[in-house]
């Protein structure tokens, strides 16, 4: 089975909660749809942001990075 270039394997729900999981996924991020996908991702299983959401992804820069 091979991936395509610039995708990424699915994320366990555990790398979704955990703040180096989320950071990580998100940095994987290849353009705003992918980014945005992939938000839709960390809220669902999340039930929402998590809590370290905006210091961890908005203020550090991961946000302007991708």
């Amino acid at each position: 089975m091979s991936i395509e270039k610039g995708s990424t394997p699915e994320q366990s729900n555990e790398d979704l909660k955990s703040q180096d999981g989320v950071v990580a996924f998100m940095r994987s991020s290849k353009s705003e749809k992918e980014w945005n996908a992939n938000c839709d991702k960390v809220k669902a299983a999340n039930q929402g942001y998590p809590d370290f959401w905006l210091q961890a992804v908005i203020i550090s820069g991961v946000a302007v990075e991708a």
